[in-house]
């Protein structure tokens, strides 16, 4: 049988005594009172994220929401192949971006613009070399965006992210391949949030960046790890 949620007005903070003195409950960062509709809507949105992440819950329809995407805790990587063996990794320190999810229609949107000097392998010198006019070319195109066509489910598993990508002023489809989603409420703050892997490979050739080719590979490995909190 489903729980109803009843409630009027306000709901009282857990696990506080009426008497606590509004001081402490700042200083321990927790609210005094939370509106009624925020904490439904709030309990109805992580039961429906935790459903898409492949949870098996019980709750209401979903709703729509929207997240924007934590700088700190988003980074796009890739990986590439030198000829004889060699591996080249690097990621990018500087992105930003919303997201969009609508789990009753299945259906979203993602727009991120990564910044192109951001880019970091670890070896000044190399990250000199990729950000030249040579491969990113990151003055002239600073940034790197990309922007959602589509979402693909797999039953009420989220599983495919299609979009366009730009780099270098050149547009192309690009699909990534959903490899997790994991989605938490906040045991004190009672908010959600969800961090997300992605991956996918591209022609690097496609987007005018075929410098040093074949010494350097053709095709790249994309890994985008992101999380967002629940707005």
């Amino acid at each position: 049988m489903a729980r109803v949620i009843q409630c009027t007005g306000t709901h009282q903070a857990p696990n506080l005594k009426p008497t606590m003195p509004s001081a402490m409950r700042s200083a321990a960062g927790l609210p005094s009172e939370i509106p009624c509709a925020r904490r439904v809507m709030r309990k109805r949105l992580l039961a429906a994220l935790l459903g898409a992440a492949g949870f098996t819950v019980s709750a209401t329809p979903p709703i729509i929401e929207t997240g924007e995407l934590d700088p700190a805790r988003t980074f796009p990587s890739f990986r590439i192949a030198l000829l004889g063996g060699p591996v080249v990794t690097g990621r990018f320190d500087k992105t930003r971006g919303t997201a969009l999810l609508d789990l009753k229609r299945k259906t979203g949107s993602v727009e991120v613009t990564i910044e192109a000097t951001s880019l970091s392998t670890g070896i000044d010198k190399l990250d000199e070399l990729l950000t030249s006019e040579k491969f990113f070319n990151a003055q002239q195109y600073p940034q790197i965006t990309f922007r959602s066509t589509g979402f693909s489910f797999a039953g009420h598993r989220l599983d495919k992210v299609a979009g366009k990508l730009t780099m270098r002023g050149v547009t192309k489809p690009l699909t990534l391949d959903v490899r997790n989603l994991a989605c938490e409420e906040h045991p004190v703050k009672k908010t959600a949030s969800c961090s997300i892997k992605l991956d996918g490979r591209i022609k690097r050739a496609d987007w005018g960046i075929g410098a040093w080719a074949p010494m350097v590979g053709n095709e790249v490995e994309l890994l985008i790890e992101a999380e967002a909190a629940v707005q």
